[in-house]
C-alpha cells in the first residue's frame, strides 16, 4: 500500500513538474497571392524566451491540407533560414528580371534552397508535430504574368509521434521583393523580446 500511495505522489510530482509552452502572436506577413481566397493575412507566433534568451518562432503557412500548417523555426537557427530566404530572393530578382527582358511568359523552375534547421506541425482533429523537414523553392510564371517565389515543404509531413499520419505540406507564396524583405523583418527577436516585456509590464499592474 505504500508502494502505491509512494507511486501516486511520484506521477502527481512529475504530471506538475512539465510545463507546456505556449506562443503568442508577434506579427504577421502578407502573401498576396491569396487575396481572392481572404487568407492572405498569416500569423506569426513566438514563445517566450527562456532563461538563454532562446524563443520558437511559429510561421503560419497556407496548407495544402488540413486547417493549418506551421513552419517552427527556433531562434537560435533563425539567421541560418533568413540567410537562406535572401539567397533565393536574389535569384528570384534575377530570373525575374531575365523573363521580362527576354520575353518568357512560362516558367517554373526550381531554386536551389540551403539546407536550414525546422520542424512543422499541422492541425486535422489535433495538432500533430512533424519530424524535421526540408524546404524547396521554385520561380513560377503565372498565367496572369505574375512573377513568384514559392517555398513549401519537399516532402510530406510526417507526424514524429505516428508514423502513418502525414499532410501534405503547405505553401508560402511572394510575388514580390517587397513581400519577402516584409517577412524578413517579421522574424526579429527583438519583437519577441519587446511583446513579451510589455505583456509583462502589464500583467505587474494587476498584481494579488
Amino acid at each position: 500500500m505504500k508502494n502505491f500511495i509512494y507511486g501516486v505522489l511520484t506521477i502527481l510530482f512529475l504530471s506538475t513538474a512539465v510545463t507546456v509552452q505556449s506562443q503568442d502572436e508577434i506579427s504577421s506577413y502578407e502573401m498576396s497571392y491569396f487575396n481572392d481566397s481572404g487568407n492572405s493575412k498569416k500569423s506569426i507566433q513566438a514563445t517566450e524566451p527562456n532563461d538563454k534568451g532562446l524563443s520558437t518562432f511559429y510561421i503560419y503557412t497556407s496548407p495544402l491540407e488540413g486547417k493549418h500548417v506551421s513552419l517552427i523555426i527556433s531562434s537560435k537557427d533563425l539567421e541560418q533560414f533568413k540567410i537562406a530566404i535572401n539567397s533565393i530572393k536574389e535569384i528570384y530578382t534575377n530570373w525575374s528580371q531575365t523573363a521580362k527582358e527576354n520575353g518568357i511568359v512560362d516558367l517554373d523552375k526550381e531554386i536551389d534552397f540551403q539546407k536550414t534547421k525546422q520542424t512543422s506541425a499541422f492541425y486535422s482533429s489535433k495538432w500533430f508535430f512533424t519530424t524535421p523537414i526540408q524546404l524547396r523553392a521554385r520561380f513560377k510564371i503565372l498565367s496572369n504574368g505574375d512573377h513568384v517565389l514559392i517555398i513549401q515543404n519537399k516532402y510530406k509531413l510526417v507526424s514524429s509521434s505516428n508514423e502513418f499520419i502525414n499532410n501534405k505540406g503547405f505553401l508560402i507564396v511572394f510575388n514580390s521583393v517587397e513581400e519577402i524583405d516584409n517577412f524578413l523583418n517579421q522574424l526579429n527577436i527583438e519583437l519577441v523580446y519587446s511583446h513579451y516585456e510589455n505583456k509583462d509590464s502589464k500583467e505587474d499592474l494587476f498584481k494579488q
